[in-house]
């Protein structure tokens, strides 16, 4: 298969279990994570799971948009186009509301909300460049739709 997709928060849960699953599928795999050691891990984890060696890891932090663009000079760089991209990585700080710092409040909108909607422009961007289309799916937690003991993102 020729086909290219991103997958963020690809170090563990639902992100890694998805790119291991299309790699299987043959699919040219970018796992974005922020942790290099971990990612790198994951990575040969994966190729040796599924005999596919057209993975590469990309190291970005989400929360910040600087590494979001050199992210997307990345890619584009290691791909002549892009065909998915599934918008993963999600932060949280499980601590009660009254003990959450704006800090920390902003550090998960940043990450969850504007990431997911940087990467999603960035890879817009690259679709129109190629003159294609793709497919862009975002990934959510449990808790957009119920409720959590404690739990305030």
């Amino acid at each position: 298969m020729n086909k290219n997709c991103i997958i963020t928060g690809a170090t563990d849960g639902i992100g890694k279990q998805t790119a291991i699953d299309l790699a299987r599928l043959g699919y040219r795999i970018g796992l974005v994570g922020r942790d290099l050691q971990k990612g790198e891990l994951v990575l040969n984890e994966i190729e040796n799971a599924t005999n596919n060696q057209s993975l590469k890891y990309f190291r970005a932090d989400l929360s910040n948009i600087k590494s979001i663009e050199r992210l997307s000079d990345e890619i584009k760089e290691e791909y002549d186009s892009v065909d998915i991209l599934i918008n993963n990585a999600g932060v949280s700080d499980p601590q009660r509301f009254k003990d959450l710092t704006e800090e920390s409040w902003n550090y998960v909108l940043e990450t969850n909300l504007n990431g997911a909607f940087r990467m999603a422009k960035a890879v817009t961007d690259l679709f129109i460049e190629d003159k294609k289309g793709g497919s862009i799916i975002n990934i959510a937690s449990i808790l957009g739709i119920r409720v959590g003991l404690n739990l305030t993102s």
